[in-house]
């Protein structure tokens, strides 16, 4: 009996060091940061992020995933100094899925920060970085923003790229499921025209006809039915 009790007391020890190590997996610690982050409870995931990456064993992937979430999180709380911080910690850490991801994290920082000139360097550098990258029309719109408008304008006021234009909001939405898939940024426009109702999708609003040329082309490429008009 006191061998059965032994064996059981020492069975215990190994199952909660096994339970330990599954814990500093740090899979929980990933999934709340990431809870957090949907409630938008901000400054409790810096909080909870600065303790964990301190308690938990994590992969390059998941501290990456983590320090990414923590630096939007400083923008999203006015810390915008902080969150560069951040994005250079994941930028020295080499190549993964997250480094586009940490310049544009840099680049907002800027222009959330208002140092325009300083968020306009930043976003031209990550065009020449990526320029296949799936968030073009998401770093045009903020570089034209932080041009104070001052990009050259050619002809009338803004060049469009529109994929389709469609009386069923339902035919209209399959595309957009596409885009989605592909990861291109996308709206659809409900309008008028000849007393029926149209749902237009597209995937950019630019005063540079340079940048809605670039967005259509990689669109063209990719096997989407785009094209630039003018309005």
């Amino acid at each position: 009996m006191r061998k059965f009790i032994i064996f059981l007391f020492v069975s215990l020890i190994v199952l909660e060091g096994t339970l330990g190590a599954r814990e500093i997996s740090g899979t929980d610690f990933v999934r709340n940061i990431n809870i957090l982050f949907l409630r938008e409870d901000y400054r409790q995931l810096i909080d909870e992020a600065d303790k964990g990456l301190r308690r938990y064993r994590l992969s390059r992937k998941e501290k990456n995933e983590i320090l990414y979430l923590e630096g939007l999180s400083c923008i999203k709380t006015g810390n915008c100094k902080r969150a560069r911080d951040i994005f250079n910690e994941i930028l020295q850490t080499g190549r993964d899925g997250y480094r586009e991801k940490a310049y544009i994290g840099i680049a907002d920082s800027y222009f959330y920060a208002k140092e325009s000139d300083k968020a306009r360097q930043a976003y031209e550098e990550i065009l020449k970085r990526f320029p296949e990258s799936d968030r073009l029309n998401y770093i045009y719109k903020n570089l034209e923003a932080a041009s104070g408008g001052r990009l050259t304008r050619e002809g009338p006021t803004y060049y469009i790229v529109q994929l389709g234009a469609f009386r069923s909001l339902r035919n209209a939405k399959k595309l957009t499921g596409r885009l989605a898939r592909k990861k291109f940024e996308y709206y659809i426009q409900k309008t008028a025209k000849n007393g029926r109702t149209l749902y237009r999708v597209r995937a950019g609003k630019f005063s540079n006809k340079s940048y809605a040329m670039r967005l259509y082309g990689k669109l063209k490429k990719k096997g989407f039915p785009a094209k630039v008009i003018i309005e």
